[in-house]
């Protein structure tokens, strides 16, 4: 699918296609991450309870940054979504380069 019929597809399409084809990537990121902290977390474990107490105690902070960054993206998004929506793209090439 070339960038033109995504672009048609996302402003003209059926919502519900739109909505499954964005997420579908979101959902298999959210599982393999999942599945890597699992992972790590088993792994870990077999060290020591003190390591993965470490790790456990360290996740809030971890989780602030994470936080951080998708509140961010989230944000940059409902710029661009704007721009593009009032037909401003030439504002929104240099929004998103930014």
């Amino acid at each position: 699918m070339n960038k033109q019929n995504k672009t048609e597809m996302i402003l003209k399409g059926s919502i519900y296609k739109v909505l499954i084809t964005l997420s579908i990537p979101i959902m298999i990121n959210s599982l393999i991450q999942t599945l890597y902290n699992l992972v790590d977390g088993l792994y870990v474990s077999m060290i020591s309870s003190v390591h993965f107490a470490a790790t456990a105690f360290v996740w809030p902070v971890n989780f602030l940054f994470i936080s951080l960054g998708i509140g961010l993206s989230i944000a940059g998004t409902s710029l661009l979504s704007q721009l593009i929506g009032g037909d401003k793209i030439k504002e929104a090439k240099e929004y998103s380069t930014n």
